[in-house]
């Protein structure tokens, strides 16, 4: 990569959930390397749950391990009373202290536990505001405790999901010490460093594309090589949901079965914690996890069958700008797409900007089927120029974005793959790949009918510009197949096997990637 690379110091590693496991793998590398390392979990459920991520990590690392377990304890006894707890002055001046790019509604939608009117997991209970604002003082009360008092040079992550993770990165940036997680580049499961939290584009990625030096033959090469494939997914999608294929009714429930035994399972471990059956805040409800994943795999099975009056199979032949569905919640809409968590409010924008006789065609999510409520498909269809298209159809993603006068996206990867493609896109959040041109980053629906008559009307040619985005992902990224990782270091956790030395080269991956310090590169 060429980069400096950090000189031996103490580390900060921040665990949760299933990201725990290859921390856990990555904190034996950095340990075998001779840095001082500590860690951090910011989900207090997982900790307070004694989760199998937490307690294997324990088991392994015999080092300090920082919780909320106590603010958690404190929260839950105390949050009906929050706003007697709530310390005006404190709060003004971690606004004042911390909050200048990033306001504190947007701190607090960090968190699915925050965020309950943009989803549907009604197994958690909804706060009020000074409830948040009391969780919030708690956690950046502790974070600031740690970081403070711990002498870290460097915080090191690979998700950007939770308040707690937020908390670390303001914090630590106030001080002047690096939080470095994972930004996916949505080609060939490369990844790069962010110190912005993905937030924003990091100053050296736009400093190297827009360095005015030509793309290489190569890398145009690879953009040709693109157009010609015919399978364009990411490589780790076919590792997670997104790839998902249409089960018999028979794994379906499965599944279910798989999934209500789990719970069960959780409940029986933690008995003592009687939150854990009744609805409190943080954890989830054991009542209404059954209720919400019963009526899950109900809508699941109807949407699989001949009964779905929601979907339908989609006509090509028609102007139509192509809009596949996010997985909500998720960090690429809470943290990436802030302003624009609630898709129906930008399908509805969408639809208002449309020419005339242009069509909307909105593609459900594979993970999403089941868990979004029927009413959403019913309001989403009553809009006269949108059609809800069968992801099942058999249409590859690769011909709806050729087919389409354009794409429309928060954040998702089809706003990269339709400007490799040679068609242009609308992106309401932010990615590195943001920079391509043809992709219109959008910061009011007022500006859509413009930017959608620029699209249809302007021809796009856009290969060098591809190019030098695959240039700049080959100076600073590097191949990391995040969602194997994540299933091998798992399975790895559980019976210490791993084929090959597969975690061994990915993990060294990751240390090099969170520990080159690519902002001091003369670019």
């Amino acid at each position: 990569m060429g980069v400096k690379r950090e000189s031996l110091g103490k580390l900060l590693v921040v665990c949760k959930e299933s990201y725990t496991y290859p921390m856990a793998a990555l904190t034996s590398e950095l340990l075998n390397k001779g840095y001082e390392v500590e860690a951090i979990f910011v989900h207090p459920a997982e900790t307070t749950l004694k989760n199998h991520s937490y307690v294997s990590f324990k088991a392994e690392h015999n080092i300090p391990i920082h919780t909320f377990d106590d603010e958690l304890e404190f929260f839950c006894t105390n949050y009906k009373r929050a706003s007697e707890f709530l310390e005006s002055d404190y709060l003004r001046r971690v606004e004042k202290s911390y909050m200048e790019k990033i306001p504190i509604g947007l701190v607090l939608m960090s968190s699915q536990l925050f965020t309950t009117a943009y989803h549907s997991r009604s197994y958690f209970q909804d706060l009020d505001y000074s409830q948040q604002l009391f969780w919030l003082q708690l956690v950046l009360k502790k974070v600031e405790k740690i970081l403070f008092e711990g002498g870290y040079s460097r915080i090191l992550d690979i998700d950007i999901s939770e308040l707690g993770r937020t908390c670390l990165s303001l914090v630590s940036d106030s001080i002047n010490v690096p939080y470095v997680t994972l930004e996916s580049s949505r080609y060939k499961s490369i990844f790069l460093p962010t110190r912005t939290m993905g937030r924003f584009v990091d100053q050296y990625f736009l400093s190297s594309y827009l360095s005015g030096v030509a793309p290489t033959s190569r890398s145009i090469d690879e953009v040709l090589d693109f157009k010609k494939a015919k399978n364009i997914m990411v490589p780790d999608y076919d590792f997670n949901s997104t790839s998902r294929k249409t089960l018999s009714v028979l794994l379906r429930v499965r599944a279910f079965m798989s999934r209500l035994r789990a719970l069960t399972e959780q409940w029986i471990e933690n008995r003592s914690h009687y939150y854990v059956f009744k609805k409190k805040p943080m954890l989830a409800s054991l009542m209404d996890s059954y209720w919400f994943f019963t009526k899950w795999f109900v809508r699941d099975i109807l949407l699989s069958s001949k009964s779905n009056r929601y979907f339908s199979k989609p006509d090509l032949s028609r102007d139509y700008l192509y809009f596949p569905l996010h997985l909500i919640p998720e960090s690429t809409t809470l943290v990436k797409a802030p302003f624009y968590p609630n898709e129906v409010s930008v399908i509805e924008a969408i639809s208002k900007a449309l020419p005339l006789g242009m069509m909307l065609l909105v593609k459900e999510h594979p993970a999403m089927i089941g868990e979004r409520e029927f009413s959403v498909y019913k309001r989403i269809l009553r809009l006269p120029n949108v059609k809800i298209i069968d992801p099942s159809a058999g249409t590859e993603v690769k011909e709806m974005i050729l087919q389409s006068r354009g794409v429309v996206t928060l954040t998702g990867t089809s706003a990269f793959e339709a400007a490799m493609l040679g068609r242009p896109a609308i992106m309401f959040g932010t990615s590195f790949f943001e920079v391509i041109k043809g992709i219109h980053k959008v910061d009011s629906f007022d500006k859509l009918p413009q930017i959608i008559r620029q699209m249809i009307n302007t021809p796009l040619d856009n290969i060098a510009s591809c190019a030098k985005y695959i240039d700049c992902l080959n100076e600073y990224g590097r191949v990391f197949p995040m969602a194997e990782v994540l299933e091998r270091s798992r399975d790895f956790a559980y019976d210490k096997s791993d084929s090959g030395s597969f975690l061994e080269t990915h993990i060294g991956a990751l240390a090099d990637l969170l520990l080159t310090d690519v902002q001091e590169n003369k670019l």
